[in-house]
């Protein structure tokens, strides 16, 4: 390199670009560990989200696994045909849905003991052999989950690798509203019931959990 003439590496600092969608805010937590190691983790506060324009209704739902991806299935049932009307499949990543469980893990009260006081079990729909027709097929990366008696919902987002790297840096995530599924709560602890079948093989993320349990919420 000739005398006088520095070289320095420029690294862009990305920005959410127009169509993202709405940011939500990051909490970061600080915590010392006995070592005293400190370790830095950033919570999504999902909160100030907004409500997915789509909505479905699911009668009955199943979950597929494999290394790659986690499916979830929601259909509804036609009119005396034992057969499915529609299909919904959202394709999630196994890290997300590992982080999904561990919201879900620490609420308060989980949907399975609410349940329980209030007299509801888990109840499957008909089996999903096959797509009909009407088969729609969506990403999502972050689920809020609630419950209200024998009624549920599941609003999926998704935050994209761009949106996830500006964060880093913003201290905002820019989340799309993906899709509202509107379900019996039997139903949800059905599909819940299944996530944590195959939980055990899903791979350990070493990413603190970005979701927190002001995500999930019942009465």
């Amino acid at each position: 390199m000739a005398k006088g003439i520095s070289s320095r590496q420029v690294v862009a600092i990305p920005l959410n670009r127009p169509g993202e969608g709405p940011t939500v805010d990051l909490i970061q937590n600080r915590t010392v560990h006995v070592n005293g190691q400190t370790v830095q983790a950033l919570a999504i506060d999902m909160r100030s989200a907004p409500v997915p324009e789509r909505k479905y209704l699911a009668e009955t739902c199943d979950v597929r696994y494999k290394p790659s991806a986690v499916t979830f299935l929601f259909g509804q049932e036609r009119i005396g045909k034992g057969e499915l009307r529609s299909l919904l499949i959202i394709q999630m990543s196994p890290s997300c849905v590992r982080r999904f469980l561990s919201s879900l893990d620490g609420m308060n009260q989980p949907f399975d003991q609410a349940a329980k006081i209030a007299g509801i079990n888990a109840q499957a729909g008909i089996k999903i052999a096959e797509e009909p027709t009407q088969t729609v097929a969506l990403s999502a990366s972050m689920v809020m989950s609630a419950m209200s008696n024998d009624e549920a919902c599941l609003d999926f987002f998704r935050a994209s690798p761009f949106a996830m790297m500006s964060a880093a840096h913003s201290k905002k995530l820019a989340v799309d509203p993906v899709v509202r599924v509107d379900l019996p709560s039997s139903l949800m602890l059905d599909l819940l019931e299944k996530l944590r079948q195959i939980a055990p093989q899903l791979p350990k993320s070493t990413l603190p959990a970005e979701d927190a349990e002001i995500t999930n919420e019942h009465d």
